[in-house]
């Protein structure tokens, strides 16, 4: 695809002037697509209802002059035409508004000339664009940015600096970069604009005073540049009081954890997924005869559980990373790497911040004592019962409503019943007869 003609309106009330720059384009073969208007009247119709990249337009015209139509141009460089004599119209033209002029001469050697200034015309305007986009983007800003000579003196504020800091624009840049930077001393100033002379760019993060005195954290980034023979420096600074503020609250809550992971009287020990440990408490340590958390991160769990219940541990893993859910078994677990003890332990998993499995964390507790006394209760329990069973007089146990709960072989003996019918009834030697 070709490149696009470039439009052009000339406004000519010439003749011929108007077939000169016919000619001209053709023999030229400039492509443009351009259009003849041959009066104001005629210009102003077709700027109603086209739009054009660039316009030519002679000063003097039948029905009025080129500023009669320089406020109805819009987003196109304007270059205007005059005669010999007329360079004051011409410098008129371009303070109101016109990109350039071009002086018509008897042979019309002036036409050679517009395709040069039409294309100097159109980049200006480019550069002008660009220019009042980075002006606007800059006074718009979200960040707060400042202008300085290299001594401080302010040349620039933006509309957030002049609200964040509470001046008025004419009043900040009467300051000074020291007026808004809280609490600096002149020999700090001085060191930060030599090492800002060496570096060129410097990240710092000072507070900065607004008028009532208060003052706020900030982020700056500073630029220094030399340009046409003079120094800038450029600040752009952004309010970090929330940032801070989440910062400090979430430096207390990971102290909060930090106590509550220490107290936590279970060892509880935090793993990536292929189970290696990357973080333990105390409790951990002690729980499996650790000295230091030194020697217990980078131990996996299959270091810590007996090989024989490996596979319980597979199957643990995979529950987990499948539902979820935290689940809790019992394991044979080693003391020291060696000697096995009986421990539970209850495993959850973990994830990032876009729901993505990242690892576990465990809480494990010595069941050894608790396994004893279980085991000392089942004997307790089996010895009661052979007693219970095997004593000559019947035995029935009532709780305090007088129901039967137990009875032993002794009372089918005497009563004639079976143990599960005289359960749940009531007063057994009154209510049941002998059944013979």
């Amino acid at each position: 695809m070709g490149t696009r003609k470039l439009k052009i309106l000339l406004v000519e009330d010439d003749k011929v002037d108007q077939m000169a720059f016919r000619r001209f384009v053709a023999e030229s073969d400039l492509g443009y697509d351009y259009t003849i208007a041959g009066s104001v009247t005629e210009a102003k119709n077709v700027l109603a209802s086209d739009k054009f990249d660039a316009v030519i337009s002679d000063y003097r015209l039948g029905d009025g002059t080129a500023f009669d139509l320089l406020s109805l141009i819009v987003g196109a460089p304007v270059v205007v035409t005059t005669g010999a004599g007329d360079q004051d119209i011409a410098v008129k033209a371009m303070k109101s508004g016109a990109y350039d002029y071009l002086i018509k001469d008897r042979e019309r050697n002036y036409l050679k000339v517009i395709p040069t200034t039409i294309e100097k015309a159109l980049r200006r305007k480019e550069l002008e664009d660009q220019l009042h986009i980075a002006q606007f983007s800059l006074d718009n800003s979200a960040d707060l940015v400042l202008w300085a000579t290299p001594d401080g003196k302010l040349t620039y504020a933006n509309d957030e600096a002049c609200q964040s800091l509470g001046y008025t624009r004419g009043k900040l840049l009467s300051l000074n970069l020291r007026d808004i930077v809280f609490d600096t001393s002149s020999k700090e100033t001085k060191r930060v604009a030599k090492s800002l002379r060496e570096k060129q760019s410097l990240r710092l993060e000072p507070w900065f005073s607004r008028k009532d005195s208060s003052t706020f954290p900030v982020e700056i980034q500073m630029n220094y540049e030399e340009f046409n023979e003079r120094e800038y420096v450029f600040v752009f600074a952004r309010d970090i009081s929330k940032r801070k503020q989440a910062d400090k609250a979430l430096r207390e809550s990971e102290e909060k954890l930090r106590v509550m992971f220490e107290a936590i009287g279970d060892g509880v020990g935090v793993t990536d997924l292929e189970a290696t440990m990357v973080e333990v408490n105390e409790a951990f340590l002690h729980t499996f005869g650790l000295g230091d958390k030194k020697e217990a991160i980078g131990l996996t769990s299959f270091d810590l559980i007996a090989e024989k219940d490996h596979p319980k541990l597979l199957e643990h893993v995979g529950n987990i990373l499948e539902s979820g859910q935290s689940e809790t078994r019992e394991y044979t677990l080693l003391y020291n790497a060696g000697q096995e003890f009986q421990g539970e332990t209850t495993a959850a998993l973990m994830r990032d911040g876009s729901g993505n499995p990242v690892g576990f964390v465990s809480a494990t507790r010595d069941i050894t004592e608790r396994k004893r006394t279980e085991q000392a209760l089942r004997e307790s329990e089996e010895k009661f019962r052979t007693i219970f069973e095997n004593v000559n007089d019947e035995i029935i146990f009532v709780d305090e409503n007088g129901v039967v709960i137990d009875v032993n072989e002794r009372v089918e003996d005497i009563f004639g019943y079976k143990k599960e019918e005289v359960i749940g009834k009531t007063s057994l030697r009154s209510n049941l007869p002998l059944r013979m």
